[in-house]
């Protein structure tokens, strides 16, 4: 059965969406996305081509540079990304902590990553055996190299393991050598659907998963720590994470601090 993956329709997400995403100035994507022909970027020009330094964005990058050179495993990355946001990658996290992510998770449906460079109309459909198509708003099938579909080898049932084996690969490497987009625009993108699952757990009465810690292998730990530095763990988080967001200002100011800490600015 083919399922479409939908933006959850509250009024409220939708305007906190909208209010940030058309006030979202971006710090600059990298070189190879300010190569491409003018009318190919249709999302946004870049402001310069400088990516804010000790940032995720930064830390993501530079994750790419040593796998593409042989020196650090795919999977290493992920230890070597929280250890440069200041994470101890032997650090527990609270259980509650791990069922809220992977909740967000959960509902970190992949749509606005299959609607990069302008094609804001397009929709994502999943078949259960992971595969997975995407038609503009005309209908048809979408098959350029960066937002066409891919085969899903995890399961929005378990948002963390899918991060491991889907989401983290393709923040590094696109969706196959053809993809003229860069780590820093696909990471911009994918934290707008993510967005869409902080949701789900903030302004949503929504049973929340059992995530048992010691079931989890050491990858994904790191992805968990990663999740909870970027979306609990700041001031900005505490500020709201504990009394739940209750209006679109909030959601604009909550998510507008988590893409200025992963290295955005909104103007």
């Amino acid at each position: 059965m083919i399922e479409k993956r939908c933006f959850r329709s509250s009024k409220l997400a939708m305007a906190a969406f909208f209010a940030f995403f058309l006030g979202v100035s971006y710090q600059g994507f990298s070189q190879s996305v300010t190569n491409a022909a003018d009318d190919a970027v249709q999302v946004a020009k870049p402001d310069s081509v400088q990516i804010l330094k000790s940032s995720v964005v930064d830390y993501l990058l530079m994750v790419k540079k040593l796998n593409a050179q042989d020196k650090l495993d795919l999977r290493d990355g992920l230890k070597l990304l929280v250890e440069n946001m200041g994470v101890n990658p032997k650090s527990k996290i609270s259980a509650d902590r791990v069922n809220a992510i992977q909740l967000v998770l959960n509902y970190t449906y992949e749509n606005r990553i299959h609607c990069m460079r302008g094609e804001d109309g397009n929709k994502v459909y999943v078949d259960k055996d992971g595969r997975e198509a995407v038609f503009d708003e005309d209908g048809n099938l979408v098959e350029n190299d960066w937002n066409k579909g891919s085969f899903n080898y995890g399961s929005y049932n378990n948002g963390i393991n899918k991060f491991l084996v889907d989401i983290f690969p393709w923040l590094i490497w696109g969706n196959g050598l053809n993809d003229p987009t860069s780590v820093d625009e696909r990471f911009c993108y994918y934290l707008q659907d993510v967005f869409n699952g902080a949701q789900a757990y903030l302004a949503e009465d929504l049973k929340m998963p059992e995530v048992k810690w010691n079931k989890l292998g050491d990858d994904e730990k790191n992805i968990v720590r990663f999740f909870n530095a970027i979306l609990f763990e700041q001031e900005y988080a505490k500020k709201y994470v504990a009394k739940k967001i209750g209006s679109a200002e909030e959601y604009n100011e909550y998510f507008s601090s988590v893409f200025s800490f992963c290295g955005f600015e909104s103007r």
